[in-house]
C-alpha cells in the first residue's frame, strides 16, 4: 500500500498481513506474489462453487505458501532491477500520452480552433431559453461549456451536408465465439470503440441464417457507432483491411458516401475524434441506461465540424498519421519492457537467472 493511502479501510475480503524488515522486503514478496508461477499455483489452491467470482484463498493457505525468499541484498537487487525498468516504462507511457495530447492540439490549431479548456463547476449560471434544444441543468451547463466549432479558420458544415446516409446492419442471435474465416460473422460494436477497426470483434452467424451481403464491411468503409456506454457512443473507425463474410450489426453505422463530397474519408475519420464533435454526439446521447446510450442517425448527420480544401484536408491527416505511428512505437516499446521486465524478475525470484549487482 502507498502512503498516501495509510488511513483508508478495506472489507474483510482483503486481509492485511505485516512484513518483517528483517526478513523480507514488502515490494520483493509483490512482485514474486504477482509472478504467473504464483498466481497459478493460488488459483489451483483456491476453493469455492465460481472459478470465476466466487472462488476463496484462505489465509491459512496463504501464510503455509512456500516461497524462494533470497538474502536482503539480493531482494534489494531484484526490487532496483524492476524499479528501473518501471522508471523507464513510465517514461515512455509518459511521452505516448504527451503526444498524444499534442497531436490533437496540433491538429486543432491547424483549424483555427483552441483546445476546449475543463469544464467550470459553476453553481450559478443563465442561458437564453430559446437558445437550447433541450431543457435541464445539464442540458444547460452542456451548452454553456460546449467549444466554439466556427471560431476556426474554415467553414463549417454538418454530416448530412457532405454524406449520402449512414446505414446500419443486422443484429441476429449468433453463437458467442468469433467467425472462422470460412464462416459469416457480424460485427460487435468493440469492432470500432477504440478508434481502430478491429476485425475479430465479431460473432460467428448461425448456419441457420441467410446472410446479407449488403451488409458486408469492405475495405474503405468508415464506421460508426450509434449505441454503447457514452463514451464509445460515436466512436469512429476507418476499415483500411479486413477479411471477407463481415456484416454490420445494428449498433454500427456505415458512411454512404456522395459523389463529388468536399471531404476526404480519413479526414473525417479524424475531425469526428474532436472535443469539438465528441462534446457534440456527448450532448445528443438519449437513453436511461449508464450502460447502453444511443444517438439517433439526425443527430449523427447533425454534427458540425469544419471543412478545409481537400489539399489541406490530406495534410493534416498524413501530420497526424505519424504522429499516431510514433505513440504506437513509444506503446509498444512500453509494453515490450514492461514483458521483458516481468519475465527477468520472475526468472531472478525462481533462481534461474543471475542477479545484478549483489
Amino acid at each position: 500500500m502507498p502512503p498516501e493511502l495509510s488511513d483508508h479501510y478495506v472489507s474483510n475480503e482483503f486481509p492485511q498481513f505485516s512484513v518483517h524488515p528483517k526478513k523480507a522486503l514488502a515490494d520483493y514478496l509483490y512482485l514474486l506474489l504477482t509472478t504467473r508461477k504464483l498466481i497459478r499455483a493460488v488459483n489451483a489452491a483456491s476453493v469455492g462453487s465460481s472459478a470465476v467470482s466466487r472462488n476463496r484463498f484462505k489465509e491459512g493457505d496463504f501464510l503455509r505458501f512456500t516461497i524462494p525468499l533470497p538474502p536482503l541484498p539480493v531482494q534489494q537487487a531484484i526490487v532496483r532491477h524492476w524499479q528501473e525498468a518501471r522508471e523507464r516504462v513510465d517514461k515512455a507511457t509518459s511521452d505516448a500520452e504527451a503526444l498524444t495530447q499534442r497531436a490533437t492540439t496540433d491538429f486543432l490549431t491547424a483549424l483555427g480552433l483552441d483546445m476546449p479548456a475543463p469544464p467550470s463547476p459553476q453553481r450559478v449560471f443563465t442561458v437564453g431559453w430559446r437558445d437550447v434544444e433541450r431543457w435541464g441543468v445539464g442540458k444547460t451547463r452542456d451548452f454553456l461549456s460546449a467549444p466554439d466549432i466556427s471560431s476556426g479558420r474554415y467553414s463549417v458544415v454538418a454530416l448530412g451536408d457532405v454524406v449520402e446516409d449512414l446505414q446500419n446492419g443486422w443484429s441476429p442471435k449468433c453463437h458467442p465465439r468469433p467467425a472462422e474465416p470460412e464462416e459469416w460473422g457480424v460485427l460487435k460494436v468493440g469492432a470500432v470503440s477504440f478508434g481502430i477497426f478491429d476485425e475479430s470483434q465479431n460473432k460467428a452467424l448461425p448456419t441457420s441464417l441467410t446472410p446479407k451481403p449488403e451488409y458486408e464491411v469492405h475495405a474503405g468503409d468508415l464506421l460508426i457507432s450509434r449505441a454503447n456506454i457514452a463514451h464509445y457512443v460515436g466512436a469512429c473507425a476507418l476499415v483500411k483491411d479486413t477479411r471477407p463474410r463481415l456484416m454490420l450489426c445494428d449498433k454500427i453505422f456505415r458512411v454512404l458516401w456522395r459523389e463529388g463530397s468536399p471531404i476526404v474519408p480519413t479526414y473525417l475519420d479524424e475531425v469526428l475524434k474532436t472535443p469539438h464533435v465528441r462534446h457534440q454526439i456527448e450532448s445528443a446521447l438519449t437513453g436511461a441506461s449508464p450502460t447502453m446510450k444511443n444517438i439517433s442517425k439526425p443527430s449523427l448527420l447533425s454534427l458540425r465540424f469544419p471543412v478545409p480544401p481537400l489539399d489541406v484536408q490530406r495534410e493534416l491527416v498524413a501530420e497526424i498519421t505519424a504522429k499516431r505511428a510514433e505513440i504506437a512505437r513509444l506503446k509498444a516499446e512500453a509494453e515490450e519492457l514492461r514483458e521483458r521486465t516481468r519475465r527477468e524478475v520472475e526468472e531472478m525470484i525462481l533462481g534461474v537467472r543471475p542477479v545484478e549487482g549483489v
